[in-house]
Protein backbone atom coordinates (compact mmCIF):
# COMPACT_ATOMS: atom_id res chain seq x y z
CA UNK A 1 0.00 0.00 0.00
CA UNK A 2 1.53 4.12 -0.77
CA UNK A 3 -0.12 7.04 -0.24
CA UNK A 4 -3.78 7.28 -1.61
CA UNK A 5 -4.63 9.07 -4.81
CA UNK A 6 -5.30 12.99 -5.24
CA UNK A 7 -6.21 14.46 -2.33
CA UNK A 8 -6.28 18.48 -1.28
CA UNK A 9 -4.79 18.49 2.43
CA UNK A 10 -4.72 22.17 4.51
CA UNK A 11 -4.42 23.65 7.57
CA UNK A 12 -4.97 27.09 9.58
CA UNK A 13 -4.11 28.48 12.89
CA UNK A 14 -5.25 31.84 14.11
CA UNK A 15 -4.59 32.80 17.88
CA UNK A 16 -5.67 29.59 19.75
CA UNK A 17 -8.05 28.19 16.52
CA UNK A 18 -6.15 25.24 14.79
CA UNK A 19 -7.69 23.13 12.02
CA UNK A 20 -6.48 20.68 9.74
CA UNK A 21 -9.00 19.52 6.60
CA UNK A 22 -8.40 16.48 3.55
CA UNK A 23 -10.77 15.21 1.23
CA UNK A 24 -9.43 11.47 -0.01
CA UNK A 25 -9.48 11.34 -3.51
CA UNK A 26 -9.24 7.39 -4.04
CA UNK A 27 -12.00 5.28 -5.46
CA UNK A 28 -11.70 2.68 -2.85
CA UNK A 29 -14.57 2.73 -0.73
CA UNK A 30 -13.43 0.68 2.01
CA UNK A 31 -13.04 3.03 4.50
CA UNK A 32 -11.71 2.17 7.55
CA UNK A 33 -11.04 5.15 10.61
CA UNK A 34 -9.17 3.38 13.85
CA UNK A 35 -7.98 4.22 17.21
CA UNK A 36 -4.28 3.23 18.52
CA UNK A 37 -4.20 3.44 22.29
CA UNK A 38 -1.37 5.40 23.93
CA UNK A 39 1.60 2.91 25.01
CA UNK A 40 4.56 3.32 27.30
CA UNK A 41 6.50 4.24 24.40
CA UNK A 42 4.08 5.82 22.20
CA UNK A 43 1.55 8.66 22.01
CA UNK A 44 -2.09 7.14 21.00
CA UNK A 45 -4.22 8.35 18.30
CA UNK A 46 -6.70 8.01 15.60
CA UNK A 47 -5.65 7.35 11.77
CA UNK A 48 -8.02 7.15 8.46
CA UNK A 49 -7.44 4.89 5.67
CA UNK A 50 -8.68 1.71 4.08
CA UNK A 51 -8.98 -2.33 4.58
CA UNK A 52 -5.27 -2.64 4.83
CA UNK A 53 -5.26 0.03 8.04
CA UNK A 54 -1.83 1.65 6.37
CA UNK A 55 -2.35 5.26 8.01
CA UNK A 56 -3.27 7.53 5.48
CA UNK A 57 -3.84 10.12 7.71
CA UNK A 58 -4.30 11.15 11.61
CA UNK A 59 -3.95 12.70 15.00
CA UNK A 60 -2.50 11.86 17.95
CA UNK A 61 -3.33 12.46 21.93
CA UNK A 62 -0.88 15.52 21.79
CA UNK A 63 -2.99 17.28 18.88
CA UNK A 64 -0.28 16.75 16.42
CA UNK A 65 -1.97 15.65 12.89
CA UNK A 66 -0.86 14.56 9.03
CA UNK A 67 -1.93 13.28 5.69
CA UNK A 68 -0.44 13.07 2.91
CA UNK A 69 -0.68 14.02 -1.11
CA UNK A 70 1.00 11.48 -3.78
CA UNK A 71 2.68 13.47 -6.55
CA UNK A 72 5.13 12.63 -9.63
CA UNK A 73 7.88 10.90 -8.64
CA UNK A 74 11.64 12.03 -7.37
CA UNK A 75 14.93 10.12 -7.28
CA UNK A 76 15.61 9.75 -4.20
CA UNK A 77 19.02 8.77 -2.11
CA UNK A 78 19.30 5.80 -0.48
CA UNK A 79 20.42 6.10 3.28
CA UNK A 80 21.05 1.57 4.32
CA UNK A 81 22.61 3.35 7.18
CA UNK A 82 19.69 4.57 8.98
CA UNK A 83 16.47 3.23 10.43
CA UNK A 84 13.66 1.87 8.14
CA UNK A 85 10.64 3.36 8.54
CA UNK A 86 7.05 1.44 6.91
CA UNK A 87 4.75 4.41 7.49
CA UNK A 88 5.74 7.26 8.26
CA UNK A 89 3.04 9.51 8.88
CA UNK A 90 1.93 6.90 11.27
CA UNK A 91 5.49 6.89 13.20
CA UNK A 92 6.08 10.43 13.52
CA UNK A 93 2.06 10.66 15.27
CA UNK A 94 3.72 7.85 17.68
CA UNK A 95 6.65 9.67 18.41
CA UNK A 96 6.39 13.64 18.49
CA UNK A 97 4.09 15.62 20.03
CA UNK A 98 5.20 18.54 17.65
CA UNK A 99 6.14 19.69 14.32
CA UNK A 100 9.01 20.89 16.05
CA UNK A 101 9.90 17.33 17.53
CA UNK A 102 8.65 15.66 14.16
CA UNK A 103 11.71 17.80 12.38
CA UNK A 104 14.28 16.50 15.05
CA UNK A 105 13.14 13.34 14.15
CA UNK A 106 13.08 12.57 10.54
CA UNK A 107 16.66 12.62 9.88
CA UNK A 108 16.40 9.33 11.95
CA UNK A 109 14.58 7.46 9.34
CA UNK A 110 15.29 6.01 5.62
CA UNK A 111 12.72 7.93 3.78
CA UNK A 112 13.89 7.07 -0.05
CA UNK A 113 11.00 4.72 -0.24
CA UNK A 114 9.17 8.27 -0.46
CA UNK A 115 9.82 10.12 -3.64
CA UNK A 116 6.03 9.62 -5.00
CA UNK A 117 4.65 11.15 -1.57
CA UNK A 118 4.04 14.58 -0.26
CA UNK A 119 3.28 15.10 3.54
CA UNK A 120 1.75 18.06 5.71
CA UNK A 121 1.59 18.32 9.55
CA UNK A 122 0.12 20.87 11.75
CA UNK A 123 0.09 20.96 15.71
CA UNK A 124 -2.32 22.23 18.03
CA UNK A 125 0.16 25.48 18.24
CA UNK A 126 -0.86 26.12 14.78
CA UNK A 127 2.89 25.15 13.62
CA UNK A 128 2.72 23.17 10.10
CA UNK A 129 5.18 21.91 7.87
CA UNK A 130 5.17 19.97 4.43
CA UNK A 131 7.85 17.20 3.87
CA UNK A 132 8.55 16.54 0.48
CA UNK A 133 11.38 15.23 -1.72
CA UNK A 134 13.81 17.88 -2.29
CA UNK A 135 15.75 17.95 -5.64
CA UNK A 136 18.56 16.75 -4.31
CA UNK A 137 16.72 13.12 -3.09
CA UNK A 138 16.41 14.00 0.23
CA UNK A 139 13.12 14.52 2.08
CA UNK A 140 12.97 18.24 3.21
CA UNK A 141 10.92 20.61 5.13
CA UNK A 142 8.85 23.76 4.12
CA UNK A 143 7.23 25.36 7.51
CA UNK A 144 4.64 26.93 6.86
CA UNK A 145 4.83 31.17 7.12
CA UNK A 146 1.32 33.05 7.83
CA UNK A 147 -2.09 31.87 8.85
CA UNK A 148 -2.48 28.38 6.41
CA UNK A 149 -0.92 26.03 4.38
CA UNK A 150 -1.81 23.66 1.45
CA UNK A 151 -0.74 20.72 -0.22
CA UNK A 152 -2.23 18.48 -3.14
CA UNK A 153 -0.42 16.70 -5.68
CA UNK A 154 2.52 18.58 -6.73
CA UNK A 155 5.81 18.60 -5.51
CA UNK A 156 5.80 21.83 -3.63
CA UNK A 157 9.63 22.24 -3.69
CA UNK A 158 9.56 20.86 -7.80
CA UNK A 159 6.07 21.95 -9.37
CA UNK A 160 7.65 21.25 -13.06
CA UNK A 161 7.90 18.14 -12.06
CA UNK A 162 3.82 17.78 -12.95
CA UNK A 163 0.63 18.44 -11.33
CA UNK A 164 1.49 21.91 -11.55
CA UNK A 165 -0.82 24.21 -12.03
CA UNK A 166 -3.92 22.93 -10.00
CA UNK A 167 -7.33 24.07 -9.55
CA UNK A 168 -7.70 22.45 -6.07
CA UNK A 169 -4.56 24.22 -4.59
CA UNK A 170 -5.59 27.63 -6.47
CA UNK A 171 -8.93 26.43 -5.11
CA UNK A 172 -8.37 26.18 -1.00
CA UNK A 173 -5.73 28.55 -1.52
CA UNK A 174 -8.11 31.34 -1.99
CA UNK A 175 -10.40 30.60 0.43
CA UNK A 176 -8.27 30.41 3.25
CA UNK A 177 -6.74 33.81 2.21
CA UNK A 178 -9.84 34.83 3.42
CA UNK A 179 -9.52 33.95 6.96
CA UNK A 180 -8.49 36.96 8.76
CA UNK A 181 -9.36 36.28 12.80
CA UNK A 182 -10.66 33.67 14.77
CA UNK A 183 -14.01 33.71 13.78
CA UNK A 184 -13.23 33.45 10.01
CA UNK A 185 -11.41 29.90 11.32
CA UNK A 186 -14.61 27.31 11.52
CA UNK A 187 -15.31 23.49 11.22
CA UNK A 188 -18.23 25.13 9.10
CA UNK A 189 -15.81 27.07 6.66
CA UNK A 190 -13.17 23.92 6.04
CA UNK A 191 -15.91 21.97 5.39
CA UNK A 192 -17.46 24.53 2.73
CA UNK A 193 -13.19 24.33 1.56
CA UNK A 194 -13.45 20.76 1.04
CA UNK A 195 -16.80 20.92 -0.76
CA UNK A 196 -15.33 23.06 -2.84
CA UNK A 197 -12.01 20.93 -3.85
CA UNK A 198 -14.06 17.55 -3.86
CA UNK A 199 -13.72 14.81 -7.04
CA UNK A 200 -15.76 12.10 -7.99
CA UNK A 201 -13.64 10.17 -6.13
CA UNK A 202 -13.58 11.59 -2.82
CA UNK A 203 -13.92 9.03 -0.81
CA UNK A 204 -14.31 10.73 2.91
CA UNK A 205 -12.66 13.53 4.00
CA UNK A 206 -11.70 14.75 7.74
CA UNK A 207 -11.13 18.08 9.59
CA UNK A 208 -9.53 17.74 12.80
CA UNK A 209 -9.40 19.86 15.65
CA UNK A 210 -5.74 19.09 17.45
CA UNK A 211 -6.75 21.61 20.48
CA UNK A 212 -9.89 19.87 21.59
CA UNK A 213 -8.59 16.64 19.76
CA UNK A 214 -11.46 16.23 17.92
CA UNK A 215 -12.56 15.21 14.44
CA UNK A 216 -14.82 15.78 12.36
CA UNK A 217 -15.72 12.91 9.82
CA UNK A 218 -17.57 13.52 5.92
CA UNK A 219 -18.42 10.14 3.69
CA UNK A 220 -18.18 10.04 -0.05
CA UNK A 221 -18.62 13.97 -0.42
CA UNK A 222 -22.00 14.41 1.64
CA UNK A 223 -21.08 17.60 3.82
CA UNK A 224 -24.78 17.96 5.24
CA UNK A 225 -23.36 15.04 7.33
CA UNK A 226 -21.10 15.35 9.45
CA UNK A 227 -20.03 12.08 12.37
CA UNK A 228 -17.99 13.79 15.32
CA UNK A 229 -15.63 11.37 17.29
CA UNK A 230 -13.57 12.86 20.56
CA UNK A 231 -10.25 11.54 20.62
CA UNK A 232 -10.03 11.22 23.97
CA UNK A 233 -13.21 9.11 24.38
CA UNK A 234 -12.12 6.64 21.74
CA UNK A 235 -9.19 6.08 22.94
CA UNK A 236 -10.81 5.01 26.37
CA UNK A 237 -12.64 2.55 24.56
CA UNK A 238 -9.12 0.73 23.76
CA UNK A 239 -7.92 -0.25 20.02
CA UNK A 240 -11.00 -0.85 17.85
CA UNK A 241 -11.35 0.49 14.37
CA UNK A 242 -15.15 1.46 12.81
CA UNK A 243 -16.08 0.96 8.78
CA UNK A 244 -16.85 4.84 7.84
CA UNK A 245 -19.80 4.40 5.68
CA UNK A 246 -21.80 2.62 8.14
CA UNK A 247 -21.58 5.41 10.62
CA UNK A 248 -23.89 7.28 8.89
CA UNK A 249 -27.12 6.45 8.14
CA UNK A 250 -28.33 4.41 5.23
CA UNK A 251 -30.76 6.48 2.93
Amino acid sequence: AGVAGCCTVFTASVGDTVLFGNNEDWPDTNTRVWFLPATETEYGGVYFGFSDFYAQGGMNDQGLCFDANAIPETRMKPHPEKLLVLNFGRRILQQCATVEEAIQIIERYDLSGLGKAQFLFADKTGDSMAVCPGPHGEMEVVRKEGVYQVTTNFNVLNPWLGGYPCWRYNAAAGMLRKIENENDLTVEYFASILKAVYQRHTTYSTIYDPVNRIVYVYNQRNFDEVVVLNLEDELEKGYHAYYIPLLFPRR
